[in-house]
């Protein structure tokens, strides 16, 4: 290897400074160890690609189920006004999940850690495995576009009741939440929850040190309220 190669050679990786070279060396990993190695030694430009690739595909599900778009249609005028509100909204969401849910493991984890420390490749870690939610979103897209609402005839005359309007428009809300489709979705972010949280045991392990038994103490709190939280909101 050259003076000139835009890489760092450690031996068991190879570092640069592009979003997709962690992604690489993942793919190349063949153990927890490997794994743990590039969590710690690229930075933050891979983690944050994942969470942007999350953040995408959560607001066009986000945007195809909810039931004002779904009655008035996909593309309706001030489509794209509320598309970029529903991006905004969703960022500042998922930034808000991940934060807690991978700040509350590593804050457990490092009070259990014999050292007591506190790792921010947690948050790393939290970037990387949130792309596993991608395939759940994209099959939850599908279904929300199967499902159908009845146009809402909004009254013309400009004496309408805004309180028996409003009651309408809540109405058709609640007849597009409840259906099938719907509780789908909730149960796909629910094993989106359960499948990080059994992924991230041993990784958790690794970067603080802790036995199997410890790492299941730190991860199971926030796994089980994101778990609880998904079965009861539209959201996390």
């Amino acid at each position: 290897m050259t003076d000139n190669s835009p890489f760092l050679d450690i031996g068991l990786l190879e570092i640069d400074f592009e979003p997709l070279a962690p992604w690489r060396a993942l793919r190349r990993a063949q153990t927890i160890d490997d794994v743990t190695s590039v969590i710690l030694d690229y930075g933050w430009a891979g983690p944050m690609l994942g969470l942007l690739l999350h953040i995408l595909v959560r607001t066009i599900l986000i945007y195809v189920m909810e039931p004002i778009v779904i009655i008035s249609g996909y593309l309706f005028d001030g489509a794209a006004v509320t598309m970029i509100v529903v991006f905004v909204y969703t960022s500042s969401f998922v930034l808000l999940a991940v934060f807690l849910y991978f700040g509350g493991v590593g804050a457990i984890a490092g009070f259990l850690s014999d050292e007591r420390q506190y790792s921010p490749a947690v948050f790393k870690l939290g970037g990387y495995v949130s792309v596993l939610f991608i395939p759940l979103f994209l099959i939850g897209i599908v279904l929300a576009l199967t499902v159908s609402g009845e146009p809402y005839p909004l009254p013309s005359e400009p004496t309408a009741n805004a309180t028996t309007i409003a009651t309408e428009l809540a109405q058709y809300r609640r007849e597009i939440l409840t259906t099938p489709q719907m509780y789908a979705i909730r149960v796909l972010r629910m094993v989106g929850w359960a499948v990080i949280g059994f992924l991230i045991l041993p990784i958790v392990g690794r970067l603080y040190e802790l036995d199997r038994k410890r790492s299941v103490l730190s991860v199971l709190p926030p796994t089980m309220a994101a778990l609880f939280l998904s079965g009861i909101t539209w959201q996390v």
